[in-house]
């Protein structure tokens, strides 16, 4: 099994170290994904995904504390649901750092 998560934040005048919220039906282009993929003899048998800050019911946070020369750096939570479905999951205490250019 793999997991992973994914950010998209996509605003006109550039991130700032700030807090962004988008709830469901917001229209701040921020979204939080989530995904599992199921693997056997090395090949992905099937994606399960959960999505949240666009679609109703759901919301994301997202948290930029700083930017640096080597990244930008914050945390995230929200509660996101099931594509294709009426389950949700809750992300609380999330953290990330990663590069950007």
């Amino acid at each position: 099994m793999i997991t992973g998560f994914s950010i998209d934040l996509t605003v006109p005048s550039g991130a700032e170290e700030t807090t962004y919220t988008a709830l469901g039906t917001t229209t701040l282009s921020l979204h939080g994904k989530y995904f599992i993929q199921e693997i056997k003899d090395g090949k992905i048998t099937g994606t399960i995904g959960y999505n949240g800050g666009k679609s109703a019911g759901t919301y994301f946070t997202l948290t930029i504390n700083s930017f640096s020369q080597w990244g930008v750096k914050g945390a995230f939570s929200g509660r996101l649901s099931l594509v294709g479905g009426n389950d949700f999951i809750n992300v609380t205490d999330g953290i990330f750092s990663a590069p950007y250019n």
